[in-house]
């Protein structure tokens, strides 16, 4: 009974594994289409690590 149990608490963790993993991934590929057709505007005009002078 309790080795049942413990295979079917694998067999739930496994599949919520797989769900984490194509749920990141998806948002993977979201980000990369919409950062390709905005352009990285932002990115040019403020590099990282200058920050704008507030005065």
């Amino acid at each position: 009974m309790g080795s049942m149990l413990f295979t079917i608490m694998a067999a739930l963790a496994q599949m919520e594994h797989e769900i984490k993993r194509e749920r990141v991934t998806d948002s993977i590929s979201k980000r990369r289409e919409t950062s390709h057709s905005e352009g990285d505007t932002q990115r040019s005009q403020n590099p990282v690590g200058e920050r704008e002078n507030p005065h």
